[in-house]
């Protein structure tokens, strides 16, 4: 199985176990990860990532777009920002 996408549904079938057993397996999985002192350094590492890539996007939409444009995306991309720096502090 490693290395290779599958569906909760193929995964079932391996295991002989419905696809929400899979699922509940799953978010069990991320949660115990995500309350982990590890995972929560992961998930800031991860987090400023995501920053820094909207950061570059809207560099890049600046370069190329009309005002009206850029003025439109820059606010998607602010509430994105926003969003992303809500959960982090």
């Amino acid at each position: 199985m490693k290395g290779k996408e599958r569906t909760f549904e193929q995964i079932g079938k391996i295991f002989k176990v419905t696809w929400q057993s899979v699922q509940q397996a799953e978010f069990a999985a991320i949660k115990k990860i995500r309350n982990s002192q590890e995972g929560k350094e992961l998930m800031k590492k991860y987090q400023w990532q995501v920053l820094n890539s909207f950061e570059h996007n809207r560099d890049k939409i600046n370069q190329f777009a009309s005002p009206d444009v850029v003025l439109e995306r820059m606010e998607t991309l602010d509430e994105l920002l926003y969003g992303v720096l809500k959960q982090i502090c």
